[in-house]
């Protein structure tokens, strides 16, 4: 009896013509940041976009060394169209920044929060970012979330959700 043994390797496991060069690190996004959750309703073809900018803050409270980070969101109250809104967050700071948010909640619900009721129930939604995305590092912090829809036919409409804000110091010890 012949016995035959195949090593099979993904084809990219075999790497470049030279050695890999150094990770990046996991950058410390622990900290408080200010700045603005943005929304934009874009209809296509153009006509009826709505823009949004509402003050907010987004604070790391915890990150673990593998990258796992919790904390807390808020939108201050500005306008009637801008009110008071908080929650909790987690998810994970990848080497060189990139964060993928694995949770976002909102305590106390609210209105305005899906495609539907967004738009008085005139669109559907058909498509979703699968969570909030973005970038963390240099005393920045910016994450999105999508959502794609129809308002009949040949209308089509685009839900952005976004906070990008910079880190905000630390006050000073007490005495």
């Amino acid at each position: 009896m012949t016995l035959c043994v195949f090593l099979a390797l993904p084809l990219g496991a075999c790497g470049g013509d030279g050695p890999a060069g150094p990770s990046q690190p996991i950058p410390d996004i622990v900290g408080s940041y200010q700045g603005n959750w943005t929304y934009v309703l874009a209809y296509a073809p153009p006509g009826g976009d709505e823009d949004l900018v509402c003050p907010g803050t987004l604070v790391i409270a915890s990150q673990t060394q593998s990258g796992t980070f919790t904390g807390a969101w808020t939108q201050l109250l500005t306008s009637e169209d801008c009110n008071d809104a908080s929650g909790t967050l987690s998810g994970i700071v990848a080497p060189g920044g990139a964060i993928t948010v694995v949770s976002l909640s909102s305590e106390g619900g609210g209105s305005g929060s899906t495609l539907e009721e967004v738009t008085g129930g005139e669109c559907v939604a058909t498509r979703f970012d699968d969570g909030y995305r973005g970038s963390a590092g240099a005393g920045s912090f910016e994450i999105s979330y999508a959502i794609s829809g129809e308002c009949g036919p040949g209308r089509a409409v685009s839900w952005v959700t976004a906070f990008a804000g910079s880190s905000v110091p630390d006050p000073p010890a007490g005495p």
